[in-house]
């Protein structure tokens, strides 16, 4: 598969890269969202883990998903769980391998996908690569709920002042579609503050054409205390 950057020269780049903005410790992500059918906020508790890497819990309407990174923010655990439908899923990281395992429906999955680029459980671990200054990486996403694998490129455009929140704010402006020429009728917008690499807005089309375009932009992020990570099974 053809890459716009080398492999190796991006991972130099990451390296270079300075640490996480939540490295120091727990930090509350409060994001406002808007669209056609209404609005909403979208919580992240994210959490450093002892010898680097992070472990991310995302609050949805009516859902919980866990996340376990690497020190290169790669990721290596997903989990979701939707108490009203008794869904329970895990998507583990094998080597060149996802595999996701659990109950879905009241049936139980054990499928594998084969893995040839990073696995980014979370636009929030682009981080790294926006300060980098790569032109460009391809990554993975997931959806344990709907059994999906996504490969995805991400292309950096222009840095930017955006509003947030009322305060301007230098970021960096990052199109995420898909390879091919699918991408030509797939897109949503990233902007990640220029001096950190945190996501403060989004543009998202979460489905295929013509689902409505969902409005989000940082409300709050707050530090928090150290508290017990969450146990693995």
């Amino acid at each position: 598969m053809p890459r716009t950057v080398p492999l190796l020269a991006f991972c130099l780049l990451l390296l270079a890269a300075p640490a996480l903005a939540f490295s120091d410790g727990p930090l509350r992500l409060v994001y406002a969202e808007t669209s056609s059918a209404g609005q909403g906020t979208k919580e992240y508790l994210l959490q450093p883990v002892p010898g680097g890497g992070c472990h991310i819990s995302l609050f949805e309407p009516g859902a919980r998903r866990v996340i376990l990174c690497d020190a290169d923010l790669g990721t290596l655990r997903e989990e979701y769980h939707d108490p009203a439908t008794g869904d329970a899923l895990t998507m583990s990281h094998h080597g060149d391998t996802l595999r996701l395992t659990g109950t879905l429906g009241g049936k139980a999955v054990d499928r594998a996908f084969d893995l040839d680029a990073p696995w980014y459980g979370s636009v929030l671990l682009l981080r790294d690569f926006v300060l980098s200054g790569a032109p460009e990486v391809r990554f993975y996403v997931t959806r344990p709920e709907q059994q999906q694998v996504v490969l995805l490129r991400a292309i950096r455009q222009q840095t930017e002042t955006v509003d947030v929140g009322g305060t301007p704010t230098e970021a960096v402006r990052v199109k995420h579609t898909v390879p091919g020429v699918k991408g030509m009728f797939w897109s949503s917008l990233y902007w990640y503050r220029a001096s950190d690499g945190l996501l403060v807005k989004t543009e998202e089309t979460r489905g295929g054409p013509g689902t409505p375009t969902v409005f989000a932009e940082l409300q709050s992020e707050t530090p928090l205390e150290q508290t017990p990570l969450a146990a693995w099974r």
